[in-house]
């Protein structure tokens, strides 16, 4: 029987997870068996997209916070680039800031339409907008915790 209980937080990309294996032999059969270790869960990491299409909206970049929401108090000097890649940690629902008037954000046509109000967290206190990293999965974000 193996025993894997999930952690409080989930099995985050990339994270370590203990486990426990008992045996017990049938009835009437002497033997038992006990055995502990460890497993690793695959990291997830992904890149930033921001397609150049000719007029200079990807020229800085894309920006990247210290929440997940856009606003100028909580701007970093993270390299958001078109090409850029990070580890993808968890996914977490965007506020509003002051730089939009909205949580939902829309890439356009610079990052194939993508419409979301979801962020993803790609190191400690820091934050990307899900419509700006795809995903090295196929871009599920549903195979990320949530934060």
């Amino acid at each position: 029987m193996l025993r894997r209980p999930a952690p409080p937080d989930g099995y985050r990309a990339g994270a370590g997870h203990g486990l426990s294996v008992h045996g017990d032999g049938q009835a009437g059969l002497a033997g038992t068996a006990s055995a502990n270790g460890s497993l690793r869960t695959k990291s997830l990491s992904g890149t930033i997209v921001c397609k150049d299409l000719g007029d200079g909206g990807c020229t800085y970049g894309v920006g990247i916070y210290s929440q997940p929401r856009q606003d100028t108090s909580a701007q970093t000097n993270w390299d958001g680039h078109n090409g850029v890649r990070y580890p993808a940690y968890c996914q977490v629902p965007g506020g509003v800031g002051n730089q939009q008037s909205g949580a939902t954000l829309h890439a356009g046509a610079y990052n194939n339409y993508k419409t979301s109000n979801m962020w993803v967290r790609i190191g400690p206190s820091r934050y990307v907008p899900w419509v700006w990293f795809n995903l090295d999965n196929g871009d599920q974000l549903a195979n990320l915790p949530t934060c």
